[in-house]
């Protein structure tokens, strides 16, 4: 019997109204989700 070992996941996000997938590495799920955060706005751009 052979094992796979999964290393990969997929990330469901929103642009808008629209689904967006993104695959990575398990590992790296973090670092994608951090970059996928709303940035704070500042005083200047609202």
């Amino acid at each position: 019997m052979c094992a796979y070992r999964h290393d990969g996941v997929v990330i469901e996000c929103r642009d808008g109204d629209r689904p967006v997938l993104v695959a990575t590495r398990r590992r790296d799920a973090p670092l994608v989700l951090g970059a996928l955060e709303d940035a704070p706005m500042s005083a200047a751009s609202r």
